[in-house]
């Protein structure tokens, strides 16, 4: 039980010094995605292999990256 707990307690300690690259990552890939105005399939599924294959934002859950993409998103067409 205690192994659970301390497993749970380093994940979400992993996850909070790991948030500020996720958010930068995130920004980086929508401002390169919306160069030509819009974000493909293709770019979407570029961004799932890399919260897929980055050590760094593999112990996030896939659709907070993508949420924080398409706030960038937002963020850039506005």
């Amino acid at each position: 039980m205690f192994e659970k707990l301390r497993d749970a307690i380093q994940e979400a300690v992993e996850r909070h010094k790991h948030r500020p690259f996720l958010e930068a990552a995130m920004a980086a890939c929508a401002y390169v995605a919306m160069a030509d105005g819009s974000i493909s399939i293709g770019e979407r599924g570029r961004v799932d292999d890399i919260l897929e294959h980055l050590d760094q934002l593999r112990i996030f859950d896939p659709h907070d990256g993508v949420d924080l993409l398409n706030e960038f998103a937002d963020g850039l067409r506005e």
